[in-house]
């Protein structure tokens, strides 16, 4: 199967246990004429964590894990774009949750396959650049990290179609409902991750150094507050400008 020839080429390449919070691959083979790899056993999968919590985390919650796969990201980032960042995909191992399942990702430099496309992407996290078929770079994968964020910290995603025509319209088009929950900075940085074009989106490294200085609460302070309510607005203006800016393609493209 193409992902899983692509896991091992991926596995070989890049070494995964060199990298942070990227799950080890042990071992490789193939048994009757399927490809098969050998990974350590996690806890539980990003996924189930979601499901067995049933509504949103607090930011006290939220952040260790957005911490984690943030690491990975900016690890892997200019050598591999995963291509499927989602829940499922990010398991608990060690104490710390990492990035598995690289069956469809690519090398950073390299263009993306019409005989792939089929497979690389999952509607729910899916960057407006992969709904057009364009290259995917790292910012398609903060484009993701964008959406758990937003399900982690509303219990719900800011794009649920629920038919592909669906996620398409509102992955290029809509902009995702207000946030409550979280702290003003963590949602401007959630916001910022899900913005429709690639280039306005933060880098892997400023992303997890904002997720760093990032704490609970705010800070206790007027003016700190006001400041952080002048970014959060700041970023919703802008997000509304590039969703206009989306849609206006769109007509252009019909």
């Amino acid at each position: 199967m193409p992902g899983a020839e692509r896991e091992l080429l991926i596995g070989d390449s890049v070494k995964a246990a060199a990298y942070p919070n990227v799950v080890q691959m042990l071992d490789k083979g193939e048994h009757t004429g399927q490809f098969a790899i050998v990974m350590p056993r996690a806890d539980i999968s990003l996924q189930k964590y979601i499901e067995q919590h049933s509504g949103p985390f607090t930011a006290e919650d939220a952040l260790p894990i957005l911490r984690d796969i943030a690491t990975a990201l900016a690890a892997i980032d200019g050598a591999i774009v995963h291509r499927d960042i989602k829940p499922a995909n990010v398991l608990r191992l060690n104490g710390s949750w990492q990035l598995a399942d690289f069956g469809i990702s690519k090398y950073a430099g390299a263009s993306t396959q019409a005989d792939t496309r089929k497979f690389d992407k999952t509607p729910l996290y899916a960057a407006p650049e992969q709904w057009r078929d364009q290259t995917a770079t790292s910012k398609t994968d903060v484009y993701a990290l964008g959406g758990i964020a937003y399900l982690l910290i509303s219990g719900n995603s800011p794009f649920p179609g629920p038919g592909i025509a669906d996620f398409r319209n509102q992955h290029l088009n809509e902009h995702p409902a207000a946030l409550s929950g979280g702290t003003s900075q963590l949602r401007s940085l959630i916001q910022q991750c899900l913005l429709k074009p690639a280039a306005a989106r933060p880098t892997p490294a400023n992303i997890l150094d904002r997720l760093n200085k990032a704490t609970e609460r705010e800070a206790d302070s007027p003016g700190v507050r006001r400041l952080a309510q002048v970014t959060e607005n700041r970023v919703n203006k802008q997000a509304e400008e590039y969703q206009q800016a989306s849609v206006q393609q769109e007509e252009e493209e019909e």
